[in-house]
């Protein structure tokens, strides 16, 4: 694998509104009644949290409206995405919820349609709060690690009592409801069966979910077994899961990684952040109502996401003026030259933005995983190209030139 050292990142010009803001992630509380080890939040690099407030104010929730809804306008944007974020959104309370919803929608209800989401822990989930969402509107994730053995392996509170059980009634609770019930991320513990995880998933009535990378992994942090020749871990979490899933060909199950990774092979460019070299604009506005990019970036540096920008005072286009929000929307014209010339670059996108970061050379490196993503896209590809040439059919060019006779990075 080639490391940060050998690349290089061509400039990028001044993005302007080439991709406008769709999706805003709102801090509605910097707290958290978990406090799992590996949180991006509150448990890695960036500490920013600790002089900010644990909820945000409600006053200051219509001048956010007001300045989103104004360069919505500006962008011609018809649709938009909030996500209610944390910590643990749910700490914010119902009534605060109610409050906030309602400013959006009496300031935008001419202008933009809403679509709220809400990523909790699931701890507080009961029937009343089912109930609220489905009243509001609000689409909700769960955070769920699988079996009880590894969720409560991480997903602790703060006297290290796991919350599985928890979780899991609140699950019993959701996973019905359509309405409201989107699905579970899940992150990969490499040193236990990816399959089990997910036939567990699958025994709870899951049938929409996703595998994440561990955030806390970069250039400055090596993922475990990294210096071991040709290991790939991760890719062999994911493989057997892809097989199963593969092979069972159930459209009513959805992993969502393996579709984007999919729809990339066919010449896709939109979906996940994580995936494809799209241009990222999501934005977040902290309880403070600082105004940064994507929050998982704060996963790299302590103070790194923090532009000086805020929404009391400043246009939310300020933050295209910004080197770090340019770098994200720099999409495929911003990825090193090892990913560039990569014959898989269209499929993978170079990786997720936060797993390229390195002290000294910023995000001018392929993902800290690209030995496992290379295997992991490269089974799909070949499994995809053997199933369309046994039923006859002629495998797009793309396909063609990913197959198998490309192999993995050397370490």
């Amino acid at each position: 694998m080639t490391t940060e050292a050998t690349c290089s990142q061509p400039a990028l010009t001044q993005p302007e509104f080439k991709k406008p803001i769709y999706m805003y992630l709102l801090k509605v509380t910097e707290f958290c009644n978990l406090n799992c080890p590996y949180c991006y939040m509150f448990n890695l690099s960036d500490k920013t949290y600790l002089k900010k407030p644990k909820i945000m104010p409600i006053e200051m929730v219509p001048t956010i409206v007001n300045k989103v809804v104004a360069l919505a306008k500006r962008q011609d944007v018809k649709n938009l995405t909030i996500s209610l974020h944390g910590g643990e959104p749910m700490l914010a309370g119902r009534e605060w919820i109610r409050e906030a919803m309602g400013i959006f929608r009496d300031i935008g209800r001419d202008d933009i349609t809403f679509n709220f989401f809400m990523q909790t822990n699931g701890v507080l989930i009961d029937q009343k709060w089912i109930d609220f969402w489905e009243e509001m509107g609000i689409k909700v994730g769960l955070s769920m690690d699988g079996t009880p053995e590894v969720h409560d392996r991480n997903r602790i509170d703060f006297n290290g009592r796991g919350s599985y059980k928890a979780v899991a009634r609140g699950l019993a609770l959701l996973k019905d409801n359509k309405k409201v019930f989107t699905g579970v991320l899940c992150v990969m513990d490499p040193t236990v069966d990816g399959l089990e995880i997910y036939h567990h998933f699958r025994e709870l009535g899951v049938d929409r979910m996703d595998f994440l990378w561990p955030l806390e992994q970069n250039w400055n942090h090596l993922p475990p077994g990294l210096e071991e020749a040709g290991a790939t871990p991760y890719a062999d979490y994911l493989i057997p899961i892809f097989d199963t899933w593969w092979r069972e060909d159930n459209q009513d199950i959805r992993i969502r990684y393996f579709q984007q990774i999919l729809l990339n092979i066919f010449g896709s460019r939109n979906g996940l952040d994580s995936l494809g070299g799209n241009p990222i604009s999501i934005t977040t506005i902290d309880s403070d109502g600082s105004i940064e990019p994507v929050d998982s970036l704060r996963a790299c540096a302590d103070g790194l996401t923090n532009l000086e920008i805020n929404i009391k005072r400043d246009p939310i286009e300020a933050i295209y003026d910004t080197g770090l929000f340019k770098t994200a929307l720099g999409g495929q014209e911003g990825l090193c030259d090892t990913c560039q010339s990569c014959a898989l670059h269209d499929v993978c996108g170079g990786g997720y933005l936060p797993h390229r970061y390195s002290s000294e050379t910023g995000f001018a490196n392929p993902t800290v995983y690209c030995r496992d993503v290379w295997k992991l896209a490269t089974h799909i590809l070949n499994t995809v190209t053997e199933e369309m040439r046994h039923a006859g059919c002629i495998p797009p060019a793309a396909l063609s030139a990913h197959s198998a006779e490309h192999h993995l990075p050397a370490a």
